[in-house]
């Protein structure tokens, strides 16, 4: 049993040649059996679908090279470290967390195979969308701006909000 990241971890020592390998494990109650994680849903997909997916598998595959990564949090530390043996005083600044993109992965897939050069796949596809999109914007109407939103948004800058006036508050302004 081996403490990573403040978790105890379960870990197996292996030999691999002159060398000792650690590997994590997993406890029982972390492991679920397959009949419960169930499979995939039943999705229907096109053959022109599969073919697209398939192809942007096999045109961004590659050996892998370890080299070509790096660990920025390594890094990072090693940096702190130095700059703090060296006497600089560190102070820890709040992490912010960038709101997460929302992708259309149909858009990121055909572009990705746009980029690697195999786009001739999604060119009738393509034509065949706009020409989908134009008759939607063509049928669909916009909806008519209602005229208090000029009010709300000067009230929202001032951070005043207009309150209709009654006699009563009128005689208080008033005296």
């Amino acid at each position: 049993r081996v403490v990573m990241r403040g978790k105890e971890h379960l870990v197996a020592i292996r030999p691999m040649g002159d060398l000792l390998c650690v590997e994590t494990m997993r406890y029982a109650d972390e492991v679920i059996p397959i009949e419960e994680v169930g499979g995939a849903p039943d999705a229907d997909l096109s053959e022109k679908e599969l073919a697209m997916a398939r192809q942007l598998v096999e045109s961004l595959a590659e050996d892998f090279d370890a080299e070509k990564y790096e660990n920025e949090y390594r890094e990072q530390l090693m940096d702190l470290i130095e700059r703090k043996s060296a006497g600089e005083e560190i102070v820890a600044e709040p992490e912010s967390e960038e709101p997460a993109k929302v992708l259309d992965l149909m858009a990121a897939l055909e572009a990705s195979l746009q980029r690697s050069g195999n786009a001739d796949a999604l060119a009738d596809k393509a034509s065949t969308e706009q020409a989908a999109e134009k008759t939607v914007k063509k049928t669909t109407k916009k909806a008519p701006v209602k005229k208090t939103a000029a009010k709300k948004s000067a009230t929202a800058s001032t951070g005043k909000t207009a309150a209709k006036k009654t006699p009563a508050a009128k005689k208080r302004r008033s005296a």
